[in-house]
């Protein structure tokens, strides 16, 4: 029997690739949202430096550095002055569409709609 693992922003063996990676945006998150004391919100200072920090190769990599700008400034989508986890997510998708090579064939309008 495998061990238990608790949410860590690692691989664990007992967890699907799936569940550690969503356990890994949580992880991350989390981190950075709580730099502020409020852990369920990014103020725009930290999700700017959340995304420079851990998306920096893959948003230099990016076919269309500017739609990633465009990404980024509009993260705030209830323009509350605070990011939730939903939006982070959501911003995530965009910019992971608009800068992997994954998607590059297809051109999906950079994920941006």
């Amino acid at each position: 029997m495998e061990p238990a693992c608790q949410p860590i922003a690692v691989y664990c063996p007992a967890q699907g690739t799936l569940e550690s990676a969503m356990n890994m945006l949580v992880d991350v998150f989390q981190s950075h949202a709580l730099q502020d004391g409020d852990k369920f919100h990014l103020n725009r200072w930290e999700m700017r430096d959340l995304f420079q920090r851990e998306l920096r190769q893959l948003l230099e990599s990016s076919k269309d550095v500017q739609k990633s700008c465009q990404i980024i400034d509009d993260l705030d989508k209830n323009r509350d002055g605070k990011v939730d986890f939903e939006e982070f997510v959501s911003v995530a998708t965009k910019l992971i569409m608009c800068c992997h090579s994954y998607f590059e064939e297809e051109n999906l309008m950079c994920g941006y709609r």
